[in-house]
């Protein structure tokens, strides 16, 4: 009978599998090159990339906004203070214009000892060694009172003379409108 050989013949040698090792060598050694040369552009590329200088920048900018965020906070404490302020300026009465009048009305020999003010009432202290001067002060503050526009009332508290200087002494309270 015939035998049938299922297996493949026997080359002689080895000379397909040295083919095989050679092809394979190339292709290692080709894969070897291409990974250093790949390798090399990269590190060129990278060495050359804006990102180092971008980085740089960033940092910089990062360092300057750091020390901008301290003005920052003073700049935004700064600016609620003025805020509070001209809440309290607007709040606050205005009376430089009754103590100006006062200084107004007030004749030349008749000294102010005492001024308190409060939001409803002034109370002042006069002096002067004489009564005429002391009258037309009295007199020039009830022609205001009547108008009703800087006292709504005028109370004379007291009046006293001091025997050795001979100087006159009037407390007036003022209500204010």
């Amino acid at each position: 009978m015939n035998e049938i050989n299922l297996l493949r013949p026997k080359k002689e040698g080895l000379g397909g599998l040295k083919n095989a090792q050679n092809i394979l060598r190339i292709l290692s050694l080709v894969l070897l090159f291409l990974t250093f040369f790949s390798s090399i552009v990269l590190f060129l590329l990278k060495l050359n990339s804006p990102l180092s200088s971008a980085k740089k920048e960033e940092d910089s900018i990062l360092l300057r906004l750091s020390s901008l965020k301290s003005k920052m906070a003073q700049f935004l404490i700064i600016e609620e203070r003025l805020t509070n302020i001209s809440e309290i300026i607007a709040k606050r009465p205005y009376w430089n214009k009754t103590i100006e009048m006062l200084e107004k009305e007030k004749p030349q020999d008749v000294s102010i000892n005492m001024l308190s003010l409060n939001k409803k009432n002034l109370s002042l202290t006069v002096s002067s060694y004489s009564l005429l001067s002391l009258d037309e002060l009295l007199n020039n503050l009830i022609k205001i009172t009547l108008n009703k526009k800087v006292f709504t009332n005028l109370i004379l508290n007291s009046m006293t003379l001091d025997k050795n200087s001979g100087k006159y002494t009037f407390s007036i309270v003022a209500n204010l409108p």
